[in-house]
């Protein structure tokens, strides 16, 4: 079992994109935002980037360090069936993958061009083209290829006409919005940024897209019956945190710019736009961070200083209910993960890590099997 270990592994992803998508110094003054928690087992991700370690050496920190003290019962000594380890995981899922692509049902090919790795002489790009191309009105697909798109703005099959027409297929999509932000600020077009930014308003609700995106792969790799749930929501929440995002370019377009102050005010409400729209911790934290760091040009001592109180509330709040450790808990109970799932949706994800450490104590408490699962858990993970 991997449980252990995810969310300080996405923590590590997550933070590793953001330098590499993002210019080192620019990335630097967000991740150094994020507040040191007191836990040392949450410590890990500004410990490894700072020190240039493996993921490898993550995971074994985060094992060392993270796994709570409990007596394990004896008897309690079987494991799922149908757990398997990290090797035969990914092979399983590869295959299976692989396979939807030669499927005749539109959804299995969709799920092969956004699950399958991409070939040696391919990117992620030419398969969500391709499968656009092949399928103009199959919606599915347009969040990740503009997310694409904002990431290789240079590249010249994503013309404006492209985004433009994606925008009419989905223009209820928030999340879909918000990525044509990104990619009107690589070219640094105010105008069409600030006629997103206003069709990001007209959204009549809010799409979260990040647990879209973990739902859909869930639901479409348990459809194999190879793997189990734990494993596959564990596995999508590593993948969708590992998604680069274009903001580099919104940083470079409202920070670093020469001409960053004439357009203040603009990126001071898409910073605000973004942070309401947000569900992540990573995202919000960009997103105050972008404020902040506007703010500093304009030497707003105010409104750095409140910023910068969000921001400390924010990672305590996020850090103080020992997200790690309640993290356990997914890889324990299907029925708890597909709640989790549904409070992330709805609420963000500190609500829902919140609810997930409230009811697995609860749960520990009513059920002798529960705690059974967790000791098993814990046993197999400590192993590893």
């Amino acid at each position: 079992m991997r449980t252990a270990v995810f969310v300080t592994t996405c923590l590590i992803v997550a933070t590793v994109c953001l330098y590499l998508v993002l210019d080192t110094d620019l990335a630097q003054k967000v991740v150094v935002e994020i507040k040191q928690p007191d836990e040392p087992s949450l410590k890990v991700s500004n410990v490894l980037v700072a020190n240039a370690q493996s993921p490898q050496q993550a995971s074994k920190f985060a094992v060392d360090n993270a796994i709570p003290e409990s007596k394990t019962d004896p008897k309690c000594t079987s494991t799922d069936p149908n757990a398997l380890a990290s090797d035969e995981y990914q092979h399983t899922l590869d295959a299976y993958i692989n396979s939807l692509a030669s499927s005749e049902n539109i959804d299995d090919k969709l799920a092969s061009v956004l699950y399958r790795r991409a070939g040696e002489n391919e990117t992620r790009l030419d398969n969500l083209l391709s499968f656009h191309h092949q399928y103009p009105l199959n919606t599915n697909v347009l969040c990740e290829l503009v997310r694409e798109c904002s990431i290789f703005p240079e590249d010249l099959r994503c013309s404006y006409e492209l985004i433009e027409n994606v925008a009419q297929l989905e223009a209820n999509n928030d999340a879909l919005w918000l990525n044509i932000i990104l990619y009107f600020a690589a070219h640094q077009d105010l105008d069409k940024i600030e006629w997103a930014y206003h069709k990001t308003l007209q959204v009549p609700y809010s799409t979260n897209q990040y647990i879209a995106n973990i739902r859909r792969f869930v639901d479409t790799v348990d459809h194999s019956g190879l793997t189990n749930f734990n494993d596959n929501l564990i596995h999508a929440i590593g993948t969708e945190a590992a998604k680069a995002v274009g903001w580099k370019h919104l940083l470079s377009l409202c920070v670093t710019s020469e001409n960053a102050n004439l357009h203040s005010d603009l990126c001071l409400r898409v910073g605000a736009l973004m942070e309401n729209a947000s569900y992540t911790f990573m995202d919000q934290m960009f997103a105050k961070s972008l404020q902040k760091e506007i703010h500093k040009r304009l030497e707003n001592n105010k409104k750095i200083e409140e910023i910068e109180q969000e921001i400390d509330a924010l990672s305590d709040a996020f850090y103080r209910d020992s997200m790690l450790n309640a993290s356990l808990y997914l890889g324990v109970d299907e029925s708890l993960g597909r709640e989790w799932l549904d409070q992330f949706q709805h609420n963000g994800e500190l609500a829902a890590f919140q609810y997930l450490k409230e009811e697995a104590e609860k749960r520990s408490q009513d059920s002798d099997d529960f705690l059974c699962k967790r000791a098993i858990l814990l046993k197999n993970t400590a192993g590893r």
